[in-house]
């Protein structure tokens, strides 16, 4: 019986879709993957602690640079409103960007000391304003990618990004002893693929004619988006990398590294298989709820699909975690391999409900999104009353606010789809 539903799944149009974007998605993380033993002993644990904290900060700006106008890009019927939401959200994201760099000119000095950051994270934080606004229409034209079904392309464009990446950092870290290598060489990496995306866009025949009018009723048509989504997008990228800078601030840079680690193993499975098969998901059941058809099947599908992967996903960190990262990063990271294997069953828990979390933006359950995304936040902002705790405490906490919030997540997920298919 199960077998009869794996080879269901794996015949569809759907899971074939989604192994194009694994595929990109596994050789974009093979190579970066492989040059980690390499970086671990080129860059400290300090080093990679900063870079982390940057990229947290990036990570959190990002995902609101276009008001969140980014996801309304498949919903449209037709391409030329879809096209006019993507040039609208560029707009946006420049603004926001042209807003962050007066602040950071202005305040930069005062937030470094706020956050009890180190004090060599401020001269990286006026290369933050064009990297929100690059790493913001990756968002969009990705979106604008799934939407044409250009799978391919988008794997390309993530090989392309991992391997300039890659290859930067390691170049500026051995032979050029540049300490600030990994930020610079993620920076150049994301301008890579900004501008194969930018090509990728005209060849699926984006424009970029302004057409002010055009782009004004497209954004005032899906501001509800915005409106209603845009702080639950906050609070959803708040939650994700404030850990990383409350590591950072409570108990030092180095253990910061170590967490970042933790994270970047455990997070391979998320961005190999479960975000790229959310990109799919979405697109498809868009389509489907369109012509008010059943998501049922599918989102039925994927679940399995996600479950059986989450727990070959678990078992080798959990019992050799220790050996693999002593074999592949050396002694000097024995740590993290002990925060992961803490840390795994969460990142299980994510893994098989973040990609079906697309299915209340699409079925514009908004305000349930927003009331879970709100109550996770603070839950996770809440940590910073434990800061007293060991470190391993607090994570421990972690892993539990994790566990509860995403199990409650998966419950109101599959409530929307019942409701949906009940009013079909």
């Amino acid at each position: 019986m199960i077998g009869k539903k794996i080879d269901i799944i794996i015949s569809s149009e759907f899971f074939k879709s989604s192994a194009i974007l694994i595929l990109g998605s596994f050789f974009a993380q093979v190579f970066p993957f492989l040059m980690q033993p390499f970086l671990r002993r080129i860059f400290t644990p300090d080093e990679f602690g900063i870079a982390a904290v940057y990229l947290a900060i990036l990570s959190i700006l990002t995902i609101i640079a276009s008001l969140n106008y980014s996801v309304t890009i498949v919903l449209p019927k037709s391409d030329d409103e879809a096209s006019y939401l993507v040039r609208g959200s560029v707009l946006i994201s420049f603004a926001f960007s042209i807003i962050l760099f007066l602040f950071i000119l202005l305040l930069g000095h005062r937030f470094i000391r706020l956050m009890q950051f180190s004090d060599q994270l401020y001269p990286w934080l006026f290369l933050l304003p064009l990297s929100v606004f690059i790493n913001s229409s990756h968002l969009i034209l990705g979106n604008w990618l799934t939407r044409k079904k250009a799978y391919k392309k988008l794997s390309i464009n993530k090989i392309s990004r991992r391997f300039s990446e890659g290859g930067a950092q390691l170049c500026l870290g051995k032979y050029f002893n540049y300490s600030g290598g990994l930020i610079l060489g993620s920076f150049i990496g994301d301008f890579t693929n900004f501008i194969t995306y930018l090509f990728q866009y005209k060849y699926t025949s984006g424009s970029f004619k302004l057409q002010l009018t055009n782009i004004k009723n497209a954004l005032i048509k899906y501001i509800h988006f915005p409106k209603k989504n845009l702080l639950a997008n906050l609070f959803s990228a708040v939650s994700l990398f404030v850990p990383v800078l409350m590591v950072s601030s409570f108990f030092h840079s180095e253990v910061a590294g170590q967490f970042d680690l933790s994270r970047q193993v455990l997070s391979i499975p998320l961005s190999l298989i479960s975000l790229s098969v959310s990109q799919v998901f979405m697109q498809k059941i868009s389509e489907l709820k369109n012509s008010k058809k059943s998501i049922k099947i599918i989102f039925n599908k994927l679940f399995i699909f996600l479950f059986i992967s989450a727990i070959l996903f678990i078992l080798p960190l959990f019992f050799y975690g220790k050996e693999l990262f002593i074999l592949l990063f050396g002694e000097n990271w024995i740590f993290a391999a002990e925060i992961t294997s803490i840390l795994v069953f969460g990142y299980a828990i994510k893994f098989i409900v973040a990609p079906l979390s697309v299915s209340l933006i699409v079925l514009e359950e908004l305000r349930i999104n927003s009331i879970w995304q709100f109550s996770y936040f603070a839950a996770i902002i809440s940590l910073c009353f434990f800061n007293h705790l060991p470190f391993k405490s607090f994570i421990l906490l972690y892993l539990v606010v994790d566990i509860v919030f995403y199990n409650c997540y998966l419950f109101l997920i599959i409530r929307a789809i019942k409701k949906y298919e009940t009013s079909i």
